[in-house]
């Protein structure tokens, strides 16, 4: 099952991040700059940072300030327990630095049985004719 963050609220998270003099540690590691993937009362990615209040992006299908069936959607996706997973700035910069023109719309995390992956849907451009 794909999860969907939307980019604007993703690039604030980022933006955020970038700004930050500190990061947090995961689970005792230092991981450098990025967001965490937050499986508790929904899916979201935060911010690393040090602060306080911190950006939080919802996934679109596991928002529990906009769904009823968050519950059911986030065990199906990331699992019964609440967990954290660590993604590197890098990463989210080289996904999203896509083709000229383009701007991302979501960042999209699939889960499967066995893994994770992360892409980036990108807005659609819109043909001379005025058609998709």
């Amino acid at each position: 099952m794909k999860l969907h963050f939307p980019w604007p609220e993703v690039a604030k998270a980022l933006d955020e991040i970038r700004a930050a003099t500190v990061v947090r540690p995961l689970y005792g590691k230092d991981t450098g700059k990025g967001l965490w993937l937050v499986g508790d009362e929904g899916v979201y990615l935060m911010p690393n940072t040090e602060a306080e209040t911190r950006t939080i992006a919802y996934a679109k299908e596991c928002d529990p300030r906009k769904s009823d069936d968050w519950w059911h959607v986030k065990r199906a996706t990331f699992g019964g327990d609440d967990g954290v997973e660590f993604i590197c700035i890098e990463e989210i910069d080289r996904l999203s630095a896509g083709p000229a023109g383009r701007e991302p719309q979501s960042l999209c995390i699939n889960f499967t049985a066995t893994r994770m992956t992360i892409s980036v849907q990108w807005e659609r451009r819109l043909r001379n004719d005025g058609a998709a």
